[in-house]
C-alpha cells in the first residue's frame, strides 16, 4: 500500500460529500488539536494515505446523497472530523496501517467498517460519544493484531454504551488517578442519597455481566449494594474498547459527576 502517496483526499469527494464534511470541521473546529485545527478552513489540505481515502470518501459520498435529518447530518460530519484528525495524527505518529483492512474481499475491511461508524453517529443521541466514535475508526486501522473481522464486535460494543458507561470505564481504566481514598460500601448505603449511587452499582453489575468489568474480591458474590469502582477492572475486551476509542481523554469533569457518589 502506498500511503505516502493518498494525496489530496478532499478532491475525492463529492460536491455533496464535501458539504457534509465541512459541516463537521465547523462544528469540531480546534477541539480535534493540533493534527486538524488550523487545517479546519482549508479542507482540501488534509493529505491521508491513498487507500485510508478511498474507503473514507466511499462512504461519505454514500452517505452525503441520503435523506437525512439536520440532527444526523451534524452526528456523521463530527464523527468524520474526528476520526480524520485521528488518521492523520497516526500516519504521523504511528505510519503504517493494517493492509488486511484495505483488502475489499476481507470481511470487515475498512470501507464496511466505516459504514458502520458512520451508521452508529448517525443514530447516536449522545453528542460527546461522537468523539469516541470517530477515535475508535481513526485508531483501530492502525492496530496490526486485530483481524477486520473482529473490529464490528468492538464497534457493536461501543454502539451500545451510553456516555456514562464510558465515563466509568474511564474511570476504572485509570486506577492510579481516579480509584484512591473512595468511601466503603458500607458507608455509602447509609447516605441519604443512596439510591443514586445504587443506580451506579446497579450499572457496575450490567458491566460486568456483559464481560466489560471483571469484578475483585467479594464483589461476585455478593449483591448489588457491594459493587463499588474500586472493586473492578477492565476485562480484556473492556480495556481495548478504553484504548482504541481513546477513553482517556472523557471529559474529567463528567467522570467526577460519578466519582462524587462513591467518595
Amino acid at each position: 500500500m502506498e500511503q505516502e502517496n493518498g494525496g489530496n483526499f478532499f478532491n475525492k469527494l463529492t460536491d455533496s460529500g464535501k458539504d457534509l464534511l465541512n459541516r463537521g470541521l465547523k462544528l469540531v473546529g480546534t477541539v480535534t488539536g493540533t493534527y486538524l485545527g488550523t487545517r479546519t478552513n482549508e479542507p482540501g489540505a488534509i493529505i491521508i494515505g491513498a487507500a485510508i481515502g478511498d474507503a473514507l470518501a466511499q462512504s461519505i459520498n454514500d452517505f452525503a446523497e441520503r435523506v437525512l435529518s439536520e440532527k444526523e447530518k451534524t452526528n456523521i460530519s463530527i464523527a468524520e472530523a474526528f476520526s480524520i484528525a485521528k488518521i492523520i495524527q497516526n500516519q504521523e505518529t504511528k505510519g503504517k496501517v493494517n493492509e488486511k483492512y484495505f483488502d475489499e474481499k476481507t470481511s470487515g475491511n475498512a470501507y464496511e467498517l466505516y459504514l458502520g461508524v458512520l451508521n452508529t453517529a448517525k443514530n447516536n443521541y449522545e453528542d460527546k460519544k461522537l468523539e469516541f466514535i470517530g477515535n475508535f475508526y481513526g485508531n483501530i486501522i492502525f492496530v496490526a493484531d486485530i483481524e477486520p473481522q473482529l473490529s464490528h464486535f468492538l464497534l457493536s460494543i461501543i454502539k451500545g454504551l451510553n456516555y456514562k458507561q464510558m465515563c466509568i470505564l474511564s474511570i476504572i481504566g485509570q486506577p492510579d488517578k481516579y480509584l484512591k481514598d473512595l468511601t466503603s460500601p458500607e458507608e455509602l448505603s447509609k447516605r441519604e442519597n443512596w439510591h443514586q449511587t445504587y443506580i451506579i452499582q446497579n450499572e457496575l453489575a450490567n458491566m460486568m455481566l456483559s464481560g466489560l468489568l471483571i469484578p475483585h474480591n467479594d464483589a461476585l458474590l455478593t449483591y448489588v449494594g457491594k459493587r463499588h469502582l474500586d472493586k473492578c477492572r477492565l476485562s480484556a475486551v473492556g480495556q481495548l474498547i478504553f484504548t482504541i476509542a481513546d477513553l482517556d481523554k472523557v471529559d474529567e469533569n463528567d467522570m467526577l459527576d460519578l466519582i462524587k457518589y462513591f467518595k
